[in-house]
């Protein structure tokens, strides 16, 4: 009786009594809350069955962070007040993200040519095209035509003219990377400490011409098959 007694003392989960009820806490202030509510009528006649419904559910919700926060040695009483996460809209999950303000900048060039692992032959001796790609001939057009590439110069190759094949021992001949812009590309090879050229985009609008000026009368315009 004295262990029961001490058991109840704290609070925790009693042993059930001798017509088999068992008794979750003697606290006095949770006793109470654990019976099931009735309707009943208050002063001045309002309804007051509502109010202890949510006094019911309080005291519940409370049992069960009590019983994680034993666990978890935390407050029951602070993790009651914790709010929900809010809602965001799928409109502002999907829109651009502003520019980061306050970022640390670098008054100095960033040089990784000495953390990428690259051997020095292949960071002081090479030099980098940078280049974009013209119109193609095929059905792809103008598709291969927006992204600007890099690609190392070619150094010797060890060729076999019976067996017909070549070689090389240049990990970074075969090697083509692409960016979005040229200053992405310059940046690049900046950082890795690569010597760069960089060939210009010739442009050339085409004049308008029409089918039927094949055939006009005029010399200037006509096109003779002779």
């Amino acid at each position: 009786m004295a262990a029961r007694a001490a058991v109840e003392e704290d609070g925790d989960i009693a042993p059930p009594d001798a017509d088999g009820t068992v008794i979750d806490r003697v606290d006095d202030s949770l006793s109470e809350a654990v019976r099931p509510p009735t309707a009943r009528l208050g002063e001045g006649g309002c309804d007051c069955e509502e109010t202890a419904l949510s006094d019911f559910d309080r005291s519940w919700r409370r049992r069960a962070f009590g019983a994680t926060a034993v666990l978890k040695n935390e407050d029951p009483f602070k993790l009651s007040q914790l709010k929900e996460a809010p809602i965001k809209s799928l409109d502002d999950l999907l829109s651009t993200q502003e520019k980061h303000e306050g970022l640390i900048t670098v008054d100095k060039k960033v040089d990784l040519s000495t953390t990428t692992g690259v051997p020095e032959e292949h960071i002081k001796t090479r030099m980098v095209r940078i280049w974009k790609p013209a119109k193609h001939a095929m059905q792809s057009g103008t598709y291969n035509t927006h992204k600007w590439k890099i690609e190392f110069d070619t150094r010797e190759r060890w060729e076999n003219p019976l067996m017909g094949w070549a070689s090389s021992g240049d990990p970074l001949s075969n090697i083509q990377l692409s960016f979005s812009n040229k200053e992405d590309a310059v940046a690049f090879c900046e950082k890795n400490g690569w010597d760069y050229s960089v060939s210009e985009v010739v442009s050339k609008q085409p004049r308008p011409k029409s089918y039927g000026a094949n055939f006009a009368w005029d010399k200037k315009t006509r096109t003779s098959t002779k």
